[in-house]
C-alpha cells in the first residue's frame, strides 16, 4: 500500500471503475498502469472475445468517466493489491478537485459500492459511500434509472462496422458527424464510434475504422497473430503524438472515402484544436499519400505546405531528406535521340563537376503537377555564386528554352535571360544548335564476367592510381565507377574492410552500422571524383582495391575510423596499405565508436595479423623431418572443404568416417533433449577463444564440433574441426562439449598438393585454380598418397573442452599439427603420375611447380613431370601463361 499520492495522467478509460495512467514520456513512450478505483463497481462492457454483450448502463457509465479524467492530469494512491490478478485498488483525484472520483461516480448514479465496503468496520470512507450510493438510487440516478423506461439502458454498442460501406458513405459522405477516438492503431489509422443523426433513438453509433485522408504514418504492428512484429522510425512517436491528444476523446469526422473494396473508410478528423492530419505532417511524423491526397475536404493544400515546411526543417522523417528538383524552363538534350545523347551525358557531367558537393541557392518557381507517366516534380532557378547555373547551360548550348504559352505563369524566374542566352548560343552555334551529332561513348563493363575483368586487371595494376567518379553505391564497401580515360566501369570493392550489409526490403534488414556506413560512402563518394588503385578481383568480376578522396584520404581507413567497417584479415594482410588499416581499427576501438561501441578489448596480447603473415613467409612452414628410406603411404580419402586452389581439408575413410558417423548420430540425438538444451546456461558456459564446443551449423541447423577461433560482439568464428569449414555464429547457437563426444580426434586434415605453389583465391587466376581443383576432388572418393608433412607455424597443444557436467574434457589435438603434403588421384579416372590432380592443374596453367620443395628432391621423376606439365601450359598459353610466359625462372618459386 501506498500512503503517498502519485503524478499521473489518465491515458484512457476501460470501463467506470477503470483506467489507465501513464507517466511523462522519457525518449519514448512512458510506462503505463491499470488502476481500478477502489470501493466503486460499474456495469461491465461486453466484449468480442468473450463473446458477451454490455451490461445495462455500462457505456453511459465508462463515458461519464471518461468525460470526467481522459487526458487531465490526476493524483493517485494504490491502496491494495489482489493476490490472485495482482490488479491495483485505488483513489483517484482529478488535479485541483478534492473529492476523489470513485465518490463523484457513485454520486452521480454511475457506479455502485462493492461489497467489501458494506462489510463491519470498513470506517467513515465506506459508510460515506453507501449514503450517497443510497442517494442515487433513491434519485433514480445513473444505473439506478428504470431499465424499462430508459432506452439509454439496452441500446447495443457495436464493435465492428455491419452494413454496407458504399450505401453508409453515399449518406453521410461530407458531412461532420460526432465520434469518439476508441482505439488509435497506428499514428494515422484510429477505430472510431461514430454517433449518427437519427431523431427516433436518443443514441446510434456505427463502428468505423478510419484512414486519415492524404497521409500515411510510419507502421506499428505488434502482437498481430500470424504477423510479424514491425514497428517503423517514428512510428511509436506518431501513435503515442495522437494517442495523447484524439484517444477517446470527442471529435468531429468527415468520411470522405473507402479504402479498397473493405469496410475501412478514408476521412478527415477535426478536433477544436484543429485538422491532427496537418499536425501531423507539419510535424514531420507523417507524409502525404497521393492515393488519397485527392479526397482531402477543403484540397490538399495545406498538407502539401505542412509537409514542405517538415522537408524544409529536416523533421523526423525527413531527417536524411534530399530535394529532388529540376531546372525551370530548361529542355535538357534527349538520352535516347542518338543525335543529341553525346550533349545529354556532356551537360550531365558540367552540372557534375559545377555544382557537386558545393553550396547553391534554391527557389522553388512552380510545381509541376504529376501525370500517367511522370511524378510531381518541383522546378527551380539554382544559382552558385549568384550566378544562375541554368544559363550557363544554355549558353554552352547543352539546355534549351521550353516555350511557355502566354497564360502559362509556371515558368523560370529568369526567364528573359534565359531566352536571351540562348539566342546567343544559337546566333554562335553551340552545343544542340550545331548541327552536329554528338552520340554517347561505349563504354565497356569491366565486371560484366571474370574473364572480361581479368583482361582489364593488368593494365589498372599498371596504371597506379587510376582515376574514377563514383557512379553508384550499393553499400559502403561497393560502388559502381566509371572510369573515363578507359571508358569502363567497374565494380568497386574495397580491399582490406568488412563493411556490414545493408538490407534491400522490410523482411530484409540491415546489419549494424550498415546504414551509416552507406549513408557516409553517398555522402563522401556519390558522383565524386576520385581515385582508384587496383588490386585484383573477385570471383564475381568485382575489383578489388583502394578509393581515395581528394588524393590523400583512403576511404577505408574513413570507414575503419568511424567504426563503420572491421577488418577483412586475409584481404588487409595482402594490401600495401596493411598497417594503416590495423592501427584505424584499433583507434576506433579505443573510442569505442560505431560498431565497437562495446568493445571491451581483447583478454590476450594481439598480434597483427599482417605481421604473423610476414614472419611466417620469411621463414616459411618447417617441413617435418622424414627418414632417408621415407615411404609414401597411400590413404583413401574424402575432400570435406576445399579453401584455395592448393590448400583443403581431407577425411580418411577407413578410419575417420565410420567413428565421425557414429558420433554425429549419437549428437543428434543428444542435442534435442532439455540436458542439451539447457547445458549452456545450467552449466555457466562462457564461449572462449581456442575452446573445443558444439557449434550449430547455419545450413542444416544440426550440431557438429568446433573450435572457438575468434570473438568479436558476441560472435564467435568457429571452425568445425570434423570437416575445415568455418563460420560465425551468435552464442546461442554455441553449446558445451559433453566429455563422451570429445574422445574422437578431430577429423579434418589440413592438405595441400606436394611440390606446388598455388595461386591465392583472390588474385589473377586464382579462382579459377579454385573452380578447376573443385571441379576435380569435390563429392568423389580419392586416393591420397602422402608425400610429406610440413609444420604449422604454432605447435598444438590439448585443448580443454568445456563440459555440460562442469568438468573439463581434454580433447587430443595433433601435436606438433602439420600440413599433409599429398598428390592426389581420382581412382575412377586413373591412377598413373601423368593422371594426377597435382599435374592437371600444372597442365592447366593454374599453379607453379616449387623445384626447391624437398619431396620433389626425393621423387625426381614426379619433378620432371611437373615441370613438362609447366612447359606445355607455357607452350599452349593455358591459365596464367594466356598472354606469354610473363615471368623469370626465378618467379615461379615466388607467386604470392
Amino acid at each position: 500500500m501506498s500512503s503517498s499520492l502519485q503524478k499521473a495522467v489518465v491515458k484512457s478509460v476501460l470501463s467506470g471503475d477503470t483506467v489507465i495512467l501513464r507517466g511523462r514520456p522519457n525518449n519514448g513512450p512512458p510506462a503505463e498502469r491499470q488502476l481500478n478505483l477502489s470501493y466503486a463497481a460499474a456495469p461491465r462492457l461486453g466484449s468480442v472475445k468473450k463473446d458477451t454483450s454490455d451490461e445495462p448502463f455500462a457505456f453511459e457509465s465508462r463515458n461519464f468517466l471518461r468525460t470526467l479524467v481522459v487526458g487531465k492530469e490526476v493524483l493517485f494512491r494504490v491502496n491494495h493489491t489482489a493476490q490472485q490478478s495482482g490488479l491495483e485498488f485505488g483513489t483517484l483525484y482529478v488535479a485541483g478537485t478534492p473529492v476523489d472520483v470513485a465518490t463523484q461516480c457513485i454520486q452521480e448514479g454511475w457506479c455502485r459500492v462493492r461489497d467489501e465496503a458494506r462489510k463491519p468496520g470498513q470506517g467513515e470512507d465506506a459508510r460515506e459511500l453507501l449514503r450517497l450510493e443510497a442517494q442515487a438510487q433513491a434519485q433514480h440516478r445513473g444505473i439506478w434509472a428504470d431499465p424499462g423506461r430508459s432506452p439509454l439502458a439496452t441500446l447495443p454498442r457495436p464493435t465492428s462496422f455491419h452494413g454496407d460501406p458504399h450505401a453508409f458513405l453515399a449518406k453521410y459522405r461530407g458531412k461532420s458527424l460526432d465520434a469518439i477516438i476508441e482505439q488509435v492503431r497506428e499514428g494515422s489509422t484510429f477505430r472510431l464510434l461514430v454517433y449518427l443523426p437519427n431523431k427516433d433513438q436518443p443514441r446510434e453509433f456505427q463502428s468505423v475504422v478510419l484512414f486519415l485522408s492524404g497521409i500515411k504514418c510510419p507502421i506499428v504492428r505488434k502482437g498481430i497473430p500470424g504477423m510479424d512484429d514491425l514497428v517503423e522510425p517514428f512510428g511509436e512517436e506518431a501513435k503515442f503524438f495522437v494517442e495523447c491528444r484524439l484517444l477517446q476523446r470527442d471529435v468531429r469526422v468527415i468520411l470522405e472515402g473507402l479504402a479498397g473494396t473493405n469496410q475501412n473508410f478514408v476521412g478527415s478528423v477535426i478536433h477544436p484544436a484543429g485538422n491532427i492530419a496537418e499536425l501531423l505532417v507539419s510535424s514531420g511524423m507523417a507524409k502525404c499519400v497521393d492515393w488519397s491526397l485527392s479526397m482531402v475536404t477543403g484540397g490538399p493544400a495545406k498538407l502539401q505546405a505542412a509537409e514542405r515546411y517538415a522537408q524544409k526543417n529536416c523533421l523526423r522523417l525527413w531527417k536524411n531528406y534530399e530535394l529532388k528538383i529540376q531546372l525551370a524552363s530548361l529542355r535538357p538534350p534527349k538520352l535516347k535521340d542518338a543525335n543529341e545523347a553525346g550533349y545529354h551525358l556532356e551537360a550531365k557531367e558540367y552540372l557534375r563537376k559545377k555544382l557537386i558537393g558545393k553550396q547553391v541557392d534554391v527557389i522553388i518557381d512552380f510545381v509541376r503537377p504529376a501525370t500517367d507517366e511522370f511524378e510531381a516534380r518541383q522546378c527551380a532557378t539554382v544559382t552558385l555564386n549568384h550566378v544562375d547555373v541554368g544559363e550557363q547551360l544554355v549558353a554552352l548550348g547543352l539546355a534549351g528554352v521550353v516555350r511557355h504559352r502566354k497564360d502559362d505563369n509556371d515558368r523560370s524566374s529568369h526567364y528573359d535571360q534565359l531566352l536571351a542566352v540562348e539566342n546567343n548560343a544559337i546566333a554562335e552555334r553551340k552545343g544542340i544548335h550545331s548541327g552536329k551529332k554528338s552520340t554517347a561513348p561505349r563504354v565497356t563493363d569491366a565486371s560484366e564476367t571474370h574473364s572480361r575483368a581479368r583482361q582489364f586487371l593488368p593494365s589498372l595494376q599498371r596504371s597506379g592510381r587510376v582515376h574514377a567518379v563514383i557512379e553508384h553505391v550499393a553499400n559502403g564497401g561497393r560502388f559502381k565507377a566509371y572510369l573515363p580515360k578507359e571508358r569502363a566501369k567497374v565494380t568497386l570493392v574495397l580491399s582490406g574492410v568488412r563493411v556490414p550489409r545493408v538490407g534491400r526490403t522490410m523482411s530484409d534488414p540491415s546489419e549494424p552500422f550498415g546504414d551509416e556506413a552507406m549513408d557516409l560512402a553517398l555522402e563522401k563518394c556519390m558522383q565524386r571524383d576520385v581515385e582508384v588503385e587496383f588490386e585484383a578481383i573477385d570471383k564475381t568480376g568485382g575489383f578489388i582495391g583502394t578509393l581515395w578522396l581528394n588524393h590523400n584520404e583512403n576511404f577505408s581507413l574513413t570507414l575503419l575510423e568511424a567504426g563503420l567497417a572491421s577488418i577483412h584479415e586475409y584481404s588487409a594482410n595482402q594490401s600495401p596499405y596493411s598497417t594503416q588499416l590495423f592501427t584505424a581499427e584499433r583507434n576506433a576501438q579505443a573510442a569505442r565508436r560505431g560498431q565497437w561501441e562495446d568493445y571491451e578489448g581483447e583478454e590476450e596480447e594481439h598480434v597483427e595479423p599482417a605481421k604473423q603473415v610476414r614472419e611466417t613467409s620469411t621463414n616459411g612452414p618447417e617441413l617435418v623431418e622424414e627418414p632417408a628410406s621415407f615411404a609414401p603411404e597411400y590413404v583413401d580419402v574424402v575432400v570435406s572443404e576445399i579453401i584455395d586452389g592448393n590448400k583443403f581439408y581431407l577425411q580418411f575413410v577407413k578410419d575417420a568416417i565410420p567413428g565421425l558417423e557414429n558420433l554425429m548420430a549419437e549428437a543428434s540425438v543428444y542435442h534435442q533433449t532439455p540436458a542439451a538444451i539447457m547445458s549452456a546456461t545450467a552449466s555457466g558456459f562462457q564461449p572462449k577463444v581456442g575452446d573445443i564446443c558444439c557449434a550449430q551449423f547455419t545450413i542444416d541447423n544440426q550440431w557438429y564440433r568446433a573450435r572457438i577461433d575468434q570473438i568479436q560482439n558476441n560472435v564467435a568464428q568457429v571452425f568445425y574441426i570434423d570437416y575445415g569449414n568455418s563460420e560465425a555464429l551468435p552464442f546461442n547457437r554455441l553449446r558445451p562439449l559433453p566429455a563422451a563426444f570429445a574422445k574422437l580426434s578431430a577429423q579434418a586434415h589440413v592438405a595441400s598438393l606436394a611440390c606446388l605453389k598455388a595461386i591465392p583465391k583472390d588474385q589473377e587466376y586464382g579462382m579459377d585454380a579454385y573452380e578447376r581443383l573443385r571441379s576435380m576432388i569435390e563429392n568423389r572418393q580419392l586416393v591420397a598418397i602422402i608425400e610429406g608433412r610440413t609444420k604449422l607455424p604454432s605447435a598444438g597443444k590439448s585443448q580443454a573442452a568445456p563440459s555440460s557436467n562442469g568438468t573439463a574434457a581434454v580433447f587430443p589435438t595433433p601435436a606438433p599439427p602439420v600440413v599433409l603434403q599429398v598428390t592426389l588421384y581420382d581412382p575412377v579416372v586413373s591412377d598413373s603420375l601423368e593422371a594426377s590432380i597435382n599435374a592437371d592443374l600444372v597442365r592447366a596453367g593454374l599453379a607453379l611447380v616449387n623445384k626447391q620443395d624437398p619431396i620433389g628432391k626425393r621423387n625426381p621423376n614426379q619433378l620432371a613431370h611437373l615441370l613438362r606439365c609447366l612447359e606445355e601450359a607455357k607452350r599452349c598459353h593455358y591459365g596464367m601463361f594466356e598472354y606469354g610466359d610473363t615471368m623469370a625462372d626465378d618467379e615461379d618459386n615466388n607467386i604470392e
